[in-house]
């Protein structure tokens, strides 16, 4: 506000880690038309799977303890009808975070196969002009399976090609691990120099 850039709307990229990860590509999902290039870090995919939907102990993200579901369900019971949480600092919501994973909480999301990104992606036939995926992973995530992100990358590549998507995943890295990253890194320009590529195009 005030200011007196003008988007270029013509020219948009979306990004996100984690579950801002699963946002990105979301929007590169559901908006193709608008998007040019999606870059997800660690991003949640497969949010269907057992890690998110079944309760169990040792799901323990940055070695945080475990959170009883009651954290979430009394915070549902306090929170007025019809409000709306835009931000928070971190690590203000981290234990509803918390709660929700270890209890499998994630079942809730309901059956809408829009909310889940690999059932949106099955549905795509392949001939649509796809925003330019990069997204990467650490190997040893405790709090967002690697796995399910290859396993992603894996079926864009079957839909829409090699050319269209980059995907890095770092031995032995954990959740947040590119806080330390350089743009200058190897790995990372592989993935930037493609995104560039589309999201200018």
């Amino acid at each position: 506000m005030g200011s007196d850039i003008t988007p270029d709307f013509g020219k948009v990229l979306s990004y996100g880690d984690s579950a801002g990860g699963y946002l990105a590509i979301q929007s590169g999902l559901m908006r193709p038309d608008f998007v040019k290039a999606v870059v997800a870090a660690y991003p949640m995919t497969y949010i269907d799977s057992a890690w998110y939907t079944v309760a169990s102990t040792g799901k323990n993200p940055n070695g945080s303890p475990e959170v009883p579901k009651e954290v979430f369900e009394q915070h549902v019971k306090d929170t007025p009808e019809g409000k709306i949480v835009t931000g928070a600092f971190p690590p203000e919501r981290f234990p509803l975070t918390m709660s929700i994973l270890q209890s499998g909480g994630f079942s809730g999301l309901g059956k809408d196969d829009s909310l889940f990104p690999a059932r949106v992606l099955e549905k795509l036939s392949g001939k649509e002009n796809m925003p330019f995926l990069f997204t990467f992973h650490g190997t040893e995530d405790r709090a967002v399976p690697c796995g399910e992100t290859q396993k992603f990358v894996g079926k864009w590549v079957e839909k829409f090609g090699k050319a269209s998507v980059v995907g890095k995943f770092l031995e032995g890295e954990d959740h947040g691990f590119d806080g330390e990253t350089k743009l200058e890194d190897g790995w990372l320009q592989e993935g930037l120099i493609p995104v560039t590529k589309a999201w200018l195009s």
